[in-house]
């Protein structure tokens, strides 16, 4: 027969209690299974497949953001499991599955210029959900990544260049030059070094902490329709994020009506500028929606893009100085819509 002693995980005293010795090798091995975890194995998810990499950015991300808070901005938590960004992401815009708002009739239509429409806004749906899942990792607007000392770096060489520019405007041989002419009236009536202090300011407001969501490419070998030549199709974006704007014009796919009065389809645009509200037009009977105000036009206008298939874009997230938080589409830069810039990974 077996003792009951051979069952026993743990060395139980008479009450059924763990010895002080067995808790606190428990606890550490709890603690060394987090570590293991939060250190290991959600980097490396996030670096292997960056679409899964949310969790884990986004844990590191809301703890960077409570230290910065706690320690007024000079001790900020690193960034270290928001490699996603590395990795390209390959966006099949003929992958209609992945855009259940149109896959009904556009995996059967047969029709070249509706497919054309089709994939546009199959990789426009896509895009979205990789802006949605950024503005998500980065704290969906609630979280803080500038340090103390990330700022005072930044505009550091801002500083030093308008003071170069001060001091060439305003040596006396430069005064006499033709040059002067031409460059001083675009600073009005002001003394240069209030303009300086201008630009200065300015250099403070331009200046965004920044975070690398995804890089991603288009890979479908789609056509224009219609091109003898077979041109590759470019992909395009101008809805400012909006849901509305996801529409298929062609008369055989849709009519317009009252239940849907531009023939939108699929896709529910960019979560934080839907968020911000639209402004309603009751123009020839028919409700359209539009963008409220400026304030909205500027977010969603950094949401724009034009590329070429296999051409790689960045997904980024920008914390401004005055304290604006958006999400920004490049085919040039991660940080195209910043003065200067700071990444935080």
């Amino acid at each position: 027969m077996y003792s009951r002693n051979r069952f026993n995980m743990f060395n139980l005293n008479k009450k059924g209690e763990l010895s002080t010795e067995e808790i606190a090798g428990l606890v550490i091995a709890i603690i060394g299974g987090l570590i293991i975890v939060v250190f290991v194995v959600l980097p490396l998810v996030g670096y292997l497949s960056p679409e899964s990499s949310s969790l884990g950015c986004g844990l590191n991300v809301r703890v960077r953001s409570a230290t910065i808070e706690a320690s007024l901005g000079t001790a900020p938590a690193p960034i270290y499991m928001c490699s996603q960004y590395n990795t390209p992401i390959d966006i099949n815009a003929a992958n209609f599955k992945a855009c259940p708002g149109i896959a009904d009739f556009c995996g059967t239509t047969k029709d070249k210029a509706v497919l054309y429409q089709c994939y546009q806004q199959c990789a426009r749906i896509q895009v979205d959900n990789l802006v949605d899942s950024c503005w998500s990792m980065a704290g969906s607007g609630n979280s803080h990544l500038w340090s103390a000392w990330g700022r005072l770096l930044s505009v550091g060489q801002g500083i030093i260049d308008a003071l170069k520019l001060a001091w060439d405007v305003n040596t006396v041989p430069f005064k006499f030059s033709p040059l002067y002419n031409i460059i001083a009236p675009g600073w009005g009536t002001q003394n240069p070094f209030t303009a300086l202090q201008n630009d200065i300011n300015n250099l403070f407001k331009e200046k965004a902490a920044i975070l690398r969501c995804f890089r991603f490419q288009v890979v479908n070998p789609a056509v224009i329709p219609g091109t003898s030549t077979k041109q590759p199709a470019r992909y395009y974006d101008y809805t400012l994020g909006h849901s509305w704007s996801y529409n298929i014009t062609d008369a055989k796919v849709c009519t317009p009506s009252v239940e849907n009065p531009i023939c939108s389809f699929g896709g529910e645009g960019v979560k934080y500028i839907n968020e911000m509200g639209e402004a309603k037009y009751n123009i020839f009977g028919l409700q359209i929606t539009i963008p409220k105000d400026a304030a909205q036009l500027a977010a969603g206008e950094l949401l724009a893009y034009n590329m070429s298939a296999r051409q790689i874009c960045y997904i980024s997230y920008y914390e401004y100085e005055p304290g604006q938080k958006r999400t920004a589409v490049s085919c040039n830069s991660w940080s195209e819509y910043a003065g200067s810039s700071q990444y935080v990974n």
